[in-house]
């Protein structure tokens, strides 16, 4: 159930949603369409090298902190986005706005892309490893494509400002989930995986210092 949600939340995020609409977004902003199609390839760039990195980086540095650094920084640009959506009564060519988006697409190659994905491939072992990556996949379909047909009604009916908004409670939301429930699976046995999940699960609220707890089950 964690990784089934956890690859719904990664469309829900609105990371997906900035990068598919990064185009119209950008006109709608009030850049041209020549400087809106540049300024899509250049977060493409940005979503390439952040994705290269965090698969260079991520046996060093571990599943459970990337995934929460990029939840933290999709949420952080959608702030700059309502900041700089916000900052005129009407869309003007803003840099906050570039600069939101290349940090929402950024970090989503961070956490949300590919973590996901390494979690459900090595949490569990070979003989449902199968079935739950072809549950994943489902879930994270279904999800794309509900967060694509709601977007435009989200912007019509709450504004973009609005929208952001929500995007960044969602994601604050995603970081307070991943760092209560989710352990950390790197250099870890399926067995000892299961015991940190239900210790997690047992008592989410007073088991903060997840070094000492990991240190205690190892």
């Amino acid at each position: 159930m964690v990784i089934v949600t956890l690859q719904a939340l990664t469309q829900f995020s609105g990371g997906v949603v900035v990068r598919n609409y990064a185009a119209t977004i950008f006109v709608d902003s009030g850049e041209s369409v020549k400087k809106a199609l540049g300024f899509t390839v250049v977060i493409g760039i940005v979503k390439l090298l952040a994705t290269v990195g965090t698969v260079w980086y991520i046996d060093k540095i571990g599943r459970r902190k990337l995934l929460l650094a990029g939840a933290s920084l999709v949420g952080m640009g959608m702030l700059v986005l309502c900041i700089a959506l916000g900052s005129s009564d009407k869309y003007q060519a803003n840099p906050g706005f570039l600069l939101g988006a290349g940090i929402v697409v950024g970090a989503y190659g961070i956490g949300y892309g590919p973590i996901p994905w390494a979690l459900s491939s090595e949490m569990f072992p070979v003989n449902i490893r199968g079935k739950v990556m072809a549950i994943s996949l489902i879930s994270q379909n279904l999800s794309l494509l509900i967060t694509n047909l709601i977007y435009l009604k989200m912007i019509e009916n709450m504004t973009p400002v609005g929208t952001f908004a929500f995007y960044f409670v969602f994601n604050m939301l995603c970081v307070y989930l991943v760092y209560m429930y989710l352990p950390e699976t790197k250099e870890r046995s399926h067995s000892l995986i299961l015991n940190l999940s239900q210790m997690y699960k047992a008592e989410p609220w007073i088991q903060w210092n997840r070094f000492l707890q990991i240190e205690s089950v190892s």
